[in-house]
């Protein structure tokens, strides 16, 4: 027996299998029968193996001898018992989701799957010439099989080989797979010897994969694909097999490649089932096992244990049944959709959610000195505490004469909102006698707050702020304070200076010469620059006017009013302080070493590379003509103020495209709808193009009647003189937006990628004269395009479908940014090795699929 797994008992597992009776040994399958998998490890059945009489059940013969009780190197402080599970469970050492046999540790609630039992330490991998070690200090470092970051500090490591590592997930892949897209075995390759420089791809999913990447390859048909597509997102949970889950009352049976169709939703969350479902013959549903995992039961009461049918006071002529539906079900009472079980009325088409049938009689809570009584009604009421409409199920307090929502009898005495940070505020269920007299608008939405009904106001005296509950009780925008700390003085919504020291100030006070944050130069005051210069700044991307600060060692520029921006600011659309920050003080926060220097600003959804601010808590970045926009805006397109509207569902009066998302500036005073998205309200008011020497300025409607003048000078195409388009009143030129700005508008021409090395560095251009080659599509690239700012290597452009991707990446380099930035690492050491074998656009192909660098001579 292997020195890594000391067995505590010879037996094996047949006190699990002692009741399938008549179980045959085989050392063979029938062609009709190739994909057959056990119901121990979940893998495909190979070799010896044992099957029943019904040939519903197969098992490995090694799984079968496989010790009952163990002690295992990674688990020594307890025995591992060898059990049949019959719920998923996630191994504690791969982290995959498996079913069938594990190895289990009662007192530690640890699951073990026996591949990764039978995998000892150190371990001979296949897959690398030296013994790999398993270590449990944090690898710093990218799996040798896929290229992913190792993130956990679970991994193989070679002492040898220090950048060599895998992850348990790589270590633990099976060397042979089968997939329907062929029907011979795909067995496990680790580099791939075919020097063809056609870009290799997957056959299953037709990406492209990397050559020194681990892939399963049919040595017949020369299919090959890349393991999460041969193996699937489960590759160890068995089709068909019948299994429990703390989550479901029934039986559940696991579905593999179920047909992305309507009727194939997953019960909990809406999608297809695409690889794998959970399939539920009572409930005729199917539920994805992340949304079963993740699921907070809608009942607490067992659906078997509920009435079939009732009689309710919400609905009396006729009885409700207990029904089940997959889709989601509207309740009458509560105004919610769910999925599930409901009682529901089909002549009537009326429902009501289990939970909402048998609501609390009593409800007691600390916000309110009095308990709240059920009080079930024929029809609609107004709320006391939020003065919205409710229906039939209605909580009283019989001492103030209050009528609320179930929701509203828990409603917070005092909160703070992100949009009235300095003082918090207060719950009342009527507007205070002294302003009676007055109409109150809501701050948020601006429509009347109705005196007689509940609101939250501020505190202070001098202080007008009102606001709807609904308006105040935004999630993620409001935190509950203490009665006993109303008092305590609020931080200062600005804080810190971006300007980190002034060395010169000049007669009328100004600061002359500073240094900033995000330049390691002093910057230098300035007034005017030349007319032939169009200089861009580096906080806000848009072009140099009015006073800036400038660099005179290097092209950095900024605007005055962007160099004195706080550093930290509290800003009105989010509940966390935010920091600004550029690119690169961003990199040296999170100890990162390369980025794309660009990121995308979660309103406009503008790829940019200026300044932006940045919350620590969240995953939230906001370019500063974003961060400057108040919640109530006097647009220069419109004469009325224009407000904030989170769930505006329509077109843009700017450029007509559909807002579907909310968060558009809509304007209340306008019969017409008037409404801004956030792409159009940021559009700067002058911009140039190489049309047109002279500023084109934005206009909002075009007054010349004459259809013949409605065209775009730059793609001479129509354009629709009630949207907003440049115009230069000299020549008189117009022109769309987009055409006018580009794909990339904020993007500032020069801004470099950075990378640990810093050489060779990749600079964004836009080119004028000569559009080189797309080396993906071929065609012209009339945007953006990175190069090589050192000439030396005589490297060809990098086209518009890299910076395309580029400006699809996150800067945390997950999801395709690995792929991109394993390619720029390859590309950047095989360019230093010989500068002669880029030519004619071969380095781009290798800069995005890497070469074995010691290959090349």
């Amino acid at each position: 027996m292997d020195s890594f797994m000391h067995p505590r008992s010879e037996c094996c597992a047949l006190t699990y299998i002692s009741h399938q009776p008549n179980l045959t040994l085989g050392d063979k399958i029938d062609e009709d029968d190739d994909d057959l998998y056990c119901d121990g490890c979940g893998l495909f059945i190979s070799g010896l193996f044992y099957y029943s009489s019904q040939r519903d059940f197969y098992l490995h013969k090694a799984c079968l001898e496989m010790p009952e009780e163990v002690c295992h190197w990674s688990h020594p402080q307890h025995f591992l018992v060898y059990v049949k599970v019959t719920t998923p469970f996630q191994c504690y050492f791969c982290l995959q989701s498996c079913t069938g046999f594990s190895y289990s540790c009662d007192l530690c609630e640890h699951e073990i799957c026996p591949r990764c039992v039978s995998i000892p330490n150190p371990h001979q991998h296949p897959g690398h010439k030296d013994e790999l070690t398993f270590s449990d200090i944090s690898f710093e470092g990218k799996c040798a099989a896929c290229g992913d970051c190792i993130d956990h500090e679970k991994a193989y490591r070679c002492t040898d080989c220090i950048h060599y590592g895998l992850d348990l997930k790589c270590l633990t892949l099976p060397l042979a797979a089968r997939h329907r897209c062929d029907k011979h075995i795909l067995k496990l390759v680790y580099y791939d010897e075919n020097d063809d420089l056609e870009r290799p791809h997957c056959d299953i999913c037709g990406e492209r994969r990397l050559p020194n990447h681990w892939f399963y390859r049919c040595s017949i048909c020369n299919n090959s694909a890349h393991p999460k597509c041969a193996l699937g997102k489960y590759p160890f949970i068995k089709d068909g097999s019948t299994l429990s889950h703390k989550n479901h009352p029934h039986p559940l049976i696991t579905v593999k490649k179920v047909s992305n169709l309507k009727s194939d939703e997953c019960f909990e969350c809406g999608d297809s089932c695409q690889d794998l479902a959970f399939w539920c013959e009572t409930c005729c549903s199917h539920a994805h096992l992340e949304c079963l995992n993740t699921k907070t039961l809608k009942t607490e009461r067992n659906p078997d244990e509920l009435q079939k049918e009732i009689n309710h006071p919400c609905h009396r002529m006729h009885p409700l049944s207990l029904k089940f539906h997959n889709k989601y079900n509207f309740c009458e009472i509560c105004k919610n959709k769910e999925r599930g079980y409901f009682y529901g009325c089909s002549p009537c088409n009326f429902g009501i959610h289990i939970d909402c049938a048998f609501p609390s009689l009593v409800i007691e809570n600390k916000t309110h000195e009095h308990p709240f009584n059920l009080f079930w009604r024929q029809g609609s009421f107004i709320c006391d505490a939020c003065g919205t409409e409710g229906n039939y199920a209605s909580y009283i307090c019989s001492t103030c004469h209050l009528q609320v929502h179930k929701k509203c009898t828990s409603l917070p005495r005092i909160i703070k909102t992100a949009m009235h940070y300095d003082h918090p505020i207060f719950h009342n269920y009527f507007v205070r006698e002294s302003d009676l007299d007055q109409k109150h608008e809501c701050r948020v939405c601006y429509k009347e707050v109705k005196k007689e009904h509940g609101c939250y106001s501020c505190w202070r005296q001098d202080c007008k702020y009102i606001v709807h509950v609904n308006c105040a009780i935004v999630e993620d925008m409001h935190w509950i304070i203490d009665s006993e700390n109303q008092d305590e003085p609020s931080d200062n919504s600005v804080t810190d200076s971006s300007i980190t020291r002034v060395i010169e100030v000049n007669q009328s006070g100004e600061a002359e010469k500073i240094e900033h944050f995000s330049h390691g130069h002093d910057l230098m005051l300035g007034d005017k620059i030349k007319e032939e210069d169009d200089k861009c700044c580096d906080g806000c991307v848009l072009s140099i006017s009015g006073l800036f600060y400038y660099c005179s060692q290097c092209d950095f520029f900024l605007h005055k009013s962007c160099a004195e921006l706080p550093r930290k600011k509290h800003h009105w659309f989010h509940k966390h302080h935010t920091t600004l920050e550029s690119i690169a003080t961003f990199l040296l926060k999170i100890e990162a070493t390369e980025s794309p220097c660009i990121f995308e600003c979660r309103f406009c959804l503008h790829v940019c590379s200026g300044f932006f601010y940045c919350c620590s808590d969240c995953d939230l970045k906001v370019c500063l003509r974003c961060a400057s926009i108040p919640h109530a805006h006097q647009h220069s397109g419109h004469k009325d103020h224009i407000f904030l509207n989170s769930e505006y569902k329509g077109k843009c009066t700017a450029c007509g495209c559909g807002i579907y998302h909310g968060n558009a500036y809509k304007c209340k005073e306008c019969t017409d709808i008037y409404a801004l998205d956030y792409a159009c309200l940021t559009l700067p008011l002058a911009a140039r193009h190489k049309c047109d020497k002279h500023i084109l300025k934005l206009v909002y409607h075009d007054e010349n009647d004459d259809p013949e003048q409605h065209y775009c000078d730059i793609c001479e195409e129509k354009r629709d003189p009630n949207y907003w388009f440049y115009l230069c009143s000299i020549c008189d030129n117009s022109a769309h937006p987009k055409c006018v700005l580009g794909k990339y508008p904020f993007i500032k021409i020069g801004s470099t990628y950075l990378n640990e090395d810093q050489e060779p560095r990749l600079t964004f251009t836009k080119k004028i004269g000569y559009c080189p080659k797309c080396f993906e599509c071929g065609k012209p690239c009339l945007d953006l395009t990175l190069e090589s700012a050192n000439s030396v290597f005589g490297m060809p452009y990098f086209a518009l479908a890299l910076v395309r991707r580029l400006t699809e990446l996150p800067l945390d380099r997950e999801a395709e940014s690995k792929q991109f930035y394993r390619g720029l690492e390859t590309y950047r050491s095989v360019a230093f090795k010989s500068s002669n074998t880029f030519q004619n656009g071969i380095c781009m192909q290798r800069a995005i699929f890497p070469v074995d660098t010691n290959r090349i001579e």
